[in-house]
Formats: C-alpha cells, sequence, structure tokens
C-alpha cells in the first residue's frame, strides 16, 4: 500500500498504518470500525464511546438491512 493517501473516484484510500481498528460489540471481527491515529486522544475516546452509545444503527450484516432487498444492497 501506500504511504500517503489517494483519492479514488472521490473516495479517499487511507495507508492501513493510519488506521486503528476497535471492536464495538461481542461479535468478533463483526462490529468493528477503524478510524485515524492522528485523532487527538480525547477526540478518539469521544469517538469510541459515541460509536459504543450508537452501534445499533449500523448494519453490521445485509440481515440488519431490513426493507432493503438483497439485491440492491449486496455489490
Amino acid at each position: 500500500m501506500l504511504s500517503w493517501d489517494i483519492c479514488i473516484a472521490g473516495w479517499i484510500v487511507i495507508d492501513e498504518k493510519k488506521l486503528t481498528k476497535i471492536n464495538l460489540g461481542f461479535k468478533e471481527n463483526l462490529q468493528h470500525v477503524k478510524f485515524s491515529v492522528d485523532l487527538e486522544p480525547v477526540v478518539s475516546h469521544q469517538l469510541i464511546e459515541l460509536l459504543k452509545e450508537f452501534k445499533g444503527i449500523f448494519a453490521w450484516t445485509y440481515k440488519d438491512l431490513k426493507g432493503i432487498p438483497p439485491n440492491i444492497a449486496q455489490h
């Protein structure tokens, strides 16, 4: 992977070394998010707390996308 961020079709691709991964739930490897290691420690802590508090609003699997046909949700 490149050592700098690149932009592809409007998406920013970030070097994996610049990301940290946390697990928000009890399901191993299903409820994890990645965010920048460059965040201030206070902001990082607040972000983790916010994500944990509202983890129920995320669709972690296709089954969680109730009301959305699988052929639209999957790519």
